[in-house]
């Protein structure tokens, strides 16, 4: 998406390159939290399962209390890198102080 950015950046203003610059950043970001947050502690117990002397018990549930922040950890930081939410959050923050 970058190479089409570059490709086709004669044709748009600057300001137009900046609103895509930062949805795919945040488009990277909707894809990286959820791959740290579910993907790789899934990987982890498929392994512990699969070799059974690589994870302890207590290791495992370690892992398993990893998965449930997920959804939450995905939204906090949805709302933080969106400009628009932010502000509206901030504004509220500021109303009530």
């Amino acid at each position: 998406m970058f190479h089409v950015l570059q490709k086709d950046s004669s044709k748009r203003s600057q300001e137009t390159i900046k609103v895509i610059q930062r949805s795919l950043f945040a488009l990277f970001i909707q894809l990286v939290i959820p791959l740290m947050l579910f993907v790789i502690p899934a990987i982890i117990i498929f392994l512990g399962l699969t070799f059974e002397n690589l994870l302890s018990f207590e290791q495992s549930l370690i892992v398993f209390l990893i998965l449930p922040l997920h959804s939450g950890f995905h939204n906090l930081i949805l709302l933080t890198i969106t400009s628009n939410y932010r502000k509206i959050i901030l504004s509220s923050v500021n109303k009530l102080y």
